[in-house]
């Protein structure tokens, strides 16, 4: 006996109120309860919980106070559906380490809440996780521009983000737990990248995007802007909070900056999607559309990802840790059509792989000292003769002239948290 699949049609902002015209769009969401409440998430404050309509749908007026946690909740559940999907595909055509285990801890995990309208007003957006109980928490704030309220629970890019978050401590709960550096860096990308993918699994974005820039990745749009209006309100000077197409290098980054990290690994995979589009289109263009192209390219790389993130053996990563990941799983992969030179050359343009173990191993005490710096809350180096010392230990033409200006400063202290930011 086949059990029926009950869908429900939900509308949600195709990126937020003010970007792309605040058009919405239509998504479809299996199973889903008045609240709304699902398998994945809860609206956890009473007064916005919302009945289903007559044809099971939830389709609410965007003037509507409801329209918020309703938005919330139909973003991040689109992404945890494609996880759902991917992981079913990883167990039915692949094998490979930690799939059971993440499948495991994907079947038997608890709905998360959300508070959409959080207090107090502040321009920030968390995933936590706290004795037990996870929340996406969404706030408020009145912009320095203009003195609008900004409500980061109307903004696709913050909610995928947080999303992303709390997916990744479903799979790997031990990278939420890692204090290591460019392991928080990793999870602030995985945040980011999913925005991407997640942007790219919805026909509807991917022909905004393609119509937009005619398929040039390197053209300003929605697309590698992360936050629009958030970013725009906070008076950053930037066109949001980031922009996967900045070209930031792992060795201009300050010490322990987890978000400018985390941005050269999400340039380098944009790079990768860029990449992959050309290859596809010039090989296919005259079968496919070019949004179905963008579509198909999104897809492939997003469980390559997925893949990457489930099989690596380390508990805290680096950012080289997951770019050898995500080489050696293309490497299986003929149907890319890529030289993995070029693809090594993605990650080497954003400071994070090379081949050359000399180099590598620099960036692996540089890792360690940050590390170092961040669990005991002081100058690594209290003397000139040990910061001689590891000067020459670390020495290499990326980290000298960058990193030690930071490093060797005077005493620091680092503040830590749990709550993850979409900054």
């Amino acid at each position: 006996m086949v059990t029926k699949v009950q869908l429900s049609q939900f509308k949600i902002l195709k990126q937020d109120n003010h970007t792309l015209d605040g058009e919405t769009m239509t998504i479809n969401l299996r199973d889903v309860e008045d609240g709304p409440e699902s398998r994945n998430f809860f609206i956890a404050v009473n007064e916005d919980r919302i009945k289903k309509n007559k044809d099971h749908d939830f389709v609410i007026s965007l003037k509507s106070r409801n329209f918020g946690p309703v938005n919330v909740f139909a973003t991040a559940s689109h992404l945890f559906e494609l996880f759902g999907r991917d992981i079913n595909y990883f167990r039915e055509h692949l094998e490979f380490q930690n799939l059971e285990k993440a499948f495991i801890r994907w079947i038997y995990r608890n709905p998360i809440a959300i508070f959409a309208y959080a207090q107090p007003l502040q321009a920030e957006a968390f995933y936590i996780r706290q004795n037990g109980q996870k929340q996406l928490q969404f706030y408020s704030f009145d912009s320095k521009v203009d003195n609008e309220r900004i409500d980061s629970c109307l903004s696709f890019d913050i909610i995928t983000h947080e999303a992303g978050h709390a997916l990744l401590d479903i799979i790997r709960p031990e990278f939420y737990d890692s204090k290591r550096p460019y392991t928080r860096a990793l999870h602030e990308s995985f945040g980011d990248i999913m925005v991407l993918f997640s942007a790219l699994s919805t026909s509807t974005l991917c022909q905004e995007f393609y119509n937009t820039t005619k398929g040039d990745f390197n053209t300003k749009s929605f697309f590698p802007t992360i936050a629009e209006s958030f970013g725009k309100a906070l008076n950053t000077g930037y066109a949001g909070l980031r922009d996967a197409r900045d070209k930031v290098r792992l060795y201009e980054v300050k010490p322990l900056n987890v978000h400018s990290a985390s941005q050269t690994f999400t340039g380098a995979i944009y790079d990768l999607l860029n990449l992959l589009f050309i290859t596809r289109h010039d090989r296919l263009s005259h079968q496919l559309s070019a949004y179905e192209i963008l579509h198909s390219v999104g897809t492939d790389l997003r469980r390559v990802i997925f893949q990457a993130f489930i099989q690596c053996s380390s508990k805290e990563p680096s950012l080289f840790d997951m770019a050898k990941e995500i080489i050696e799983i293309i490497k299986t992969k003929p149907e890319f059509e890529v030289q993995i030179g070029t693809v090594k050359h993605i990650f080497d343009e954003r400071g994070i792989y090379t081949s050359s173990g000399e180099k590598y191993e620099n960036y692996k005490n540089y890792y360690e000292a940050a590390t170092q710096v961040e669990q005991q809350g002081f100058s690594i180096c209290q003397t000139s003769s040990s910061k001689r010392k590891l000067r020459r230990e670390l020495r290499s033409e990326f980290i000298e002239n960058i990193f030690f200006e930071n490093l060797f400063s005077t005493t620091f202290k680092i503040k830590t948290t749990r709550q993850e930011t979409p900054k």
